[in-house]
């Protein structure tokens, strides 16, 4: 077998929101800066370090204001890390849901004698001074290189932080680290730092991401977080590539990182990340087709129809159309056209949905399944007349032939489906069909297929069911091929028609396979009940799916001794898919005498009529409307109607009545 998919994937990932000013959380007061000695900015009061010495000094100009911070670290190494013990102090008010950005000016002096390659870290932790201090992701840290960064003039560091965070509180802290992890103690070293910034940011998003998806070719467009630095994205996957245009990916799940690592120059990292997932490949195809192996012939186009078609070799074969693929349509015209009108034939039909068992096993021209042309579908064409000129000429118009090879077409060039039969029965009653707006109706024979018992406006052959009890065939089922279970038919009570269900435990529907109608109206179900507070003792199941589901039953109505009832299904409880089928089950949960009779179960949008009819003689015995309340005929002996009556919640009211007058003897005349 041969396969020609096409596949056509077009989305749009956008993550963020706008982006909102950050905030500066440690130095409301003084901005950072040392100018005062108790302002928030002012670190002087709160590091606490017996390696550090940490002082306000006006040695050298400050970055802005008149002071600025002396560090002066010792003269050593510890463990094999190769820097010195750091210094912390904590930050008030850390929120571990927010994004920080640490912004600080360093200075170091242009007669320093710390050696080249050396390295001066700042930074947040989200962990105890002394313990873990890089436990904030992406590195690396705000770093002074000396020998790469200039001596001598100040120099702004910045890097940001996202969540999430591995502690509960936010620390500043500084280190000072030799060029390799062993080597002799590093000289004591003085620097300066001025005007600290903690940025604290609770907008959901800095960066937001754009992608476009084109087959498996994807480009990813990023905006927001900090001014004039690049992105950079990190891809899952082999070799985990960082570009922002991806080709020829195989289908799958990626997770994409999205950060700005900063300029290497200056060690300036703005870290925001944000991780998206896309996925490739796994969108189902807009249309294929099996093509039979050993068939040859050409891909073309049938300029009739616009399909691109397998045309074969083989003479008189039927051309394959491919689907949804579509080109230019040349349609002959014909002028001077007053009305058209075209009927669409079918004798290729199937009654499986029938479940009848004397259908199985047979040839198919026996079954009816060919060889009966019946009409599939109806059209009009469609089109303003020619209203100009003399007036003989008008009420004419120019239309497109009919293209009777594809159908469907026709609808691209002026023709419009009026209705269209979808299911047939065996002996060719029209069973379901839809209108020019695609709403649905059926119609379902019963009685040895002879008599329509069911009527339903808005709704398809499989989501309606009515059940009278009238009739029982081969195997114990009733009409619709539900099995009678839960209970015995009796005729001493009976509601509509000679038959009821005593309910003696529970009576369970056909399957209920839920299509979009039901998956967005629900279900409704109405029955008339006759025993004890039967809205209390009946009990109604809705089994089959992943949960079970009881309905509420409410009492709608009271006719004598007849209670109507009503239980309502919500669409949330019905599976959207249609790939569950379900059954519905009536229990008698009291256990006392309990009879049902009349059931009906159709979408809650639906309007339905029922019937019930004698079974000896076929005749109409209950229409029941589509509030669920009857209408009852009456007969002589004769076979003739003599009386209508209505039910309402007053009994029955006799609301048409015949009586004949039939003479017995022959009347000579004069």
């Amino acid at each position: 077998m041969c396969r020609y998919i096409l596949i056509i994937i077009g989305f749009v990932l956008s993550l963020g929101n706008a982006y909102t000013q950050p905030q500066n959380i440690i130095a409301p007061g003084g901005n950072g800066g040392f100018e005062t000695e108790g302002s928030a900015g002012d670190f002087t009061g709160n590091v606490n370090s017996s390696s550090w010495k940490v002082e306000r000094s006006q040695d050298i100009p400050a970055y802005a204001g008149q002071w600025s911070l002396k560090c002066t670290s010792p003269s050593e190494q510890v463990g094999g890390t190769g820097g010195t013990a750091f210094l912390s102090t904590a930050i008030p008010g850390f929120n571990p849901q927010a994004k920080y950005t640490v912004k600080v000016r360093f200075f170091l002096p242009l007669n320093s004698n710390v050696p080249d390659g050396s390295t001066f870290m700042l930074g947040l932790s989200s962990q105890t001074p002394g313990v873990g201090k890089e436990g904030i992701p992406c590195t690396p840290l705000i770093r002074f290189n000396v020998g790469m960064e200039e001596k001598g003039k100040w120099v702004e560091l910045y890097r940001g932080y996202s969540p999430p965070y591995g502690g509960s509180n936010f620390y500043f802290y500084m280190a000072y680290f030799s060029p390799s992890g062993s080597g002799p103690p590093l000289p004591a070293a003085t620097f300066y730092i001025d005007q600290i910034e903690i940025l604290e940011d609770t907008s959901p998003e800095i960066i937001t991401v754009a992608t476009v998806t084109d087959i498996n070719d994807v480009t990813l467009t990023a905006t927001g977080g900090f001014p004039g630095m690049p992105y950079e994205f990190q891809w899952s996957g082999p070799n985990t590539p960082t570009g922002a245009v991806r080709e020829n990916l195989p289908a799958g799940m990626y997770n994409i990182l999205t950060k700005q690592p900063g300029v290497a120059a200056y060690q300036k990292y703005l870290c925001y990340t944000k991780i998206l997932t896309i996925n490739i490949g796994s969108t189902p195809p807009l249309c294929e087709i099996f093509i039979p192996a050993g068939i040859t012939g050409a891909i073309t186009l049938d300029k009739y129809s616009g399909n691109y078609v397998v045309q074969r070799d083989k003479d008189c074969a039927p051309d394959l159309p491919l689907g949804c693929l579509q080109g230019a349509v040349v349609h002959p015209q014909l002028t001077n056209v007053v009305k058209a009108a075209a009927v669409v034939y079918s004798d290729n039909w199937d009654y499986a949905y029938l479940n009848d068992p004397t259908l199985a096993g047979n040839d198919a021209v026996e079954r009816a399944n060919v060889g009966k042309w019946r009409e599939k579908a109806s059209y009009m064409y469609s089109k303003s007349s020619v209203e100009t000129g003399r007036n003989y000429q008008a009420g004419r118009y120019t239309m497109s032939h009919f293209n009777w090879q594809f159908p469907e077409q026709n609808t691209r060039v002026g023709w419009m489906r009026v209705s269209e039969v979808t299911k047939y029965s065996p002996h060719g009653e029209a069973l379901e069909e839809r209108n020019a707006l695609n709403i649905p109706s059926a119609t379902k024979f019963g009685y040895g297929q002879a008599l329509p018992y069911l009527i339903v406006q808005n709704g398809d052959y499989n989501s309606v069911l009515f059940e009278s009890f009238e009739n029982l065939y081969t195997g114990n089922y009733l009409e619709d091929r539900v099995l009678l279970t839960g209970g015995t038919r009796d005729e001493s009570v009976r509601h509509a028609g000679k038959q009821s269900l005593k309910l003696q435990s529970t009576f369970t529907t056909r399957d209920f396979n839920p299509g979009a109608q039901l998956a967005r109206e629900g279900l409704l179900i109405r029955w008339w009940a006759r025993g004890e507070s039967p809205a209390d003792n009946v009990r109604v199941h809705v089994t089959g799916l992943a949960a079970a589901y009881d309905a509420t039953v409410v009492q709608v109505a009271r006719s004598g001794e007849w209670a109507l009832l009503e239980a309502v299904i919500p669409p949330q409880k019905l599976p959207a898919d249609g790939t569950q089928t379900f059954r519905v089950g009536f229990e008698n949960a009291g256990g006392a005498a309990l009879w049902i009779d009349d059931v009906r179960i159709q979408p809650r949008g639906a309007e339905m009529t029922c019937y019930v009819y004698d079974v000896s003689t076929m005749r109409l015995m209950t229409s029941l409307d589509d509030q669920h309340f009857g209408l009852y005929y009456q007969y002589n002996a004769e076979g003739k109607l003599v009386r209508k009556s209505i039910e309402t919640e007053r009994g029955k009211k006799t609301v048409q009545e015949t009586q004949y007058n039939l003479p017995t003897k022959s009347v000579q005349p004069n």
